[in-house]
């Protein structure tokens, strides 16, 4: 599922949806949005901001099946895999 970032209700959503079964917490702002792993397990995050930031990120790809979402936008492709450790919850 792609999602363009200037709709950011819905990115927000999609976000939420994606990391929903992933041990860890989604915090949602104003200006941003970030998952974060439990400080037991092991330590990742991925943040993004309504403003495109982490390189103007204008299109994002989420594959559930995979785990993993991609940021795409000028001079960027970024993917993001959830670590293995994290995908069942103790």
């Amino acid at each position: 599922m792609q999602v363009a970032i200037d709709d950011w209700h819905k990115f927000c959503k999609s976000f939420e949806s994606f990391f929903q079964d992933i041990d860890g917490v989604v915090e949602t702002m104003e200006k941003n949005i970030t998952f974060r792993s439990p400080n037991n397990r092991v330590s990742t995050h991925l943040s993004v901001f309504n403003n495109g930031e982490f390189s103007k990120i204008q299109q994002v790809v989420f594959t559930g099946s995979e785990k993993k979402i991609q940021l795409l936008g000028e001079n960027i492709d970024y993917t993001y895999r959830v670590p293995l450790e994290l995908q069942t919850s103790d």
